[in-house]
């Protein structure tokens, strides 16, 4: 298919029928691509209006229960910095042959350093780390080099039986490598770089196979971004909100200018946020910073994983509560967050990153139905 009818293709069939925007210029994969910019019904900048933040979590929904930290950061040989900052878990064992574990964890520090991996036979560990880490990192000649690269996530492409894992670096572009082993990486290309759309950050995200009724849809991307004028008016820690992507193929995108989600009640910034399709219902599961924290140390921050439940045409949000507090199950943990999700035998595993900003680990709940 000749680059003109792709782009027609990709119109008439990511986009075709939802609420379309403006058309907007997003480059992917090392080519500037016309696209139609999905656009949500509401504007979700503002905080959720008429939420009381005591709000009940579904009946129906599971509940979870925190069984603390599955992998730290002492006793790793490589070690770049004391911080697993966001983590993936990919059940290896379902796609790949002979994998080194049932379940492999991609995981980054934030600050230099590159994408890691981890493997395990179950769930809760013991994890081993890969003894030739990083997989590749914040310089990959000729295709980049800069000052990081972070927030792995892994997902199984079965139309090219490839892993992608999508990650970002610099902190305006998420970038992506694929694999046929899900350690030697090939790159990819820049999913998502939103600079020409007046966003400083577009990152932390995570990729999802979804089937939305009447639509040719196949991938969904939720991304953390913040425009500019948010960093004028919220100083010096930017007002991230979550973005949705879609995607035919996992290499050519059309973005969202629009959030979303709202913030959820009592927090100032939302993002990191994961897909969960549970009971023929739709949720997305995010991290809320809770309003009021100390904008001279970024880790004073306090953060908490929220519920929120959308449509068959992922819009339309509304707040369900808090999943996991922090506060509740384990105050000596600032954060709980970038949740990651994975479903196995009707059971929903929740992992996140526990701990102060740029000092976490490796945390894990389980929700039984």
């Amino acid at each position: 298919m000749d680059i003109n009818n792709r782009r027609d293709f990709i119109k008439k069939s990511v986009l075709g029928g939802l609420a379309l925007g403006t058309t907007g210029l997003i480059r992917s994969a090392g080519h500037i691509q016309e696209q139609s910019v999905l656009k949500p019904k509401d504007d979700a900048r503002g905080p959720a209006q008429g939420v009381e933040t005591t709000a009940k979590l579904l009946p129906e929904f599971p509940k979870f229960e925190y069984r603390g930290i599955i992998m730290g950061y002492e006793h790793l040989k490589y070690r770049v910095h004391d911080d697993l900052c966001f983590i993936s878990v990919f059940p290896a064992h379902k796609y790949l042959a002979r994998p080194l574990g049932k379940y492999y964890m991609y995981y980054a520090p934030h600050d230099g350093g590159g994408v890691c991996l981890a493997y395990a036979d179950e769930i809760e560990g013991p994890w081993t780390e890969y003894d030739a880490n990083p997989l590749f990192n914040n310089v990959w000649e000729p295709h980049y080099k800069v000052p990081h690269i972070s927030s792995p996530d892994a997902i199984w492409m079965e139309h090219e039986k490839k892993v992608f894992v999508y990650y970002h670096g610099d902190n305006f572009a998420t970038r992506y490598a694929t694999s046929t082993d899900g350690i030697r990486f090939e790159y990819g290309g820049v999913a998502v770089d939103m600079r020409a759309h007046n966003f400083n950050d577009f990152a932390y995200s995570r990729v999802f196979p979804i089937t939305i009724p009447e639509h040719s849809i196949r991938y969904i991307m939720l991304s953390g971004g913040v425009d500019r004028e948010s960093f004028k008016i919220n100083p010096p820690l930017p007002g991230y909100r979550n973005y949705l992507s879609t995607s035919l193929d996992g290499h050519i995108w059309a973005t969202s200018t629009i959030p979303i989600t709202p913030l959820p009640p009592g927090t100032d910034q939302t993002g990191a946020a994961c897909y969960l399709r549970w009971k023929n219902r739709n949720f997305i599961i995010t991290m809320g910073n809770l309003s009021g924290w100390d904008a001279k140390d970024n880790s004073a921050l306090i953060t908490n994983i929220y519920l929120f439940e959308v449509d068959e045409r992922l819009q339309n949000a509304k707040f369900q509560g808090i999943l996991l507090d922090r506060g509740v199950l384990a105050p000596e943990h600032s954060r709980f967050s970038s949740p990651c999700v994975l479903v196995e035998d009707n059971k929903i595993h929740l992992f996140f990153t526990a701990g102060k900003r740029l000092n976490e680990k490796a945390g894990y709940a389980i929700g039984k139905a």
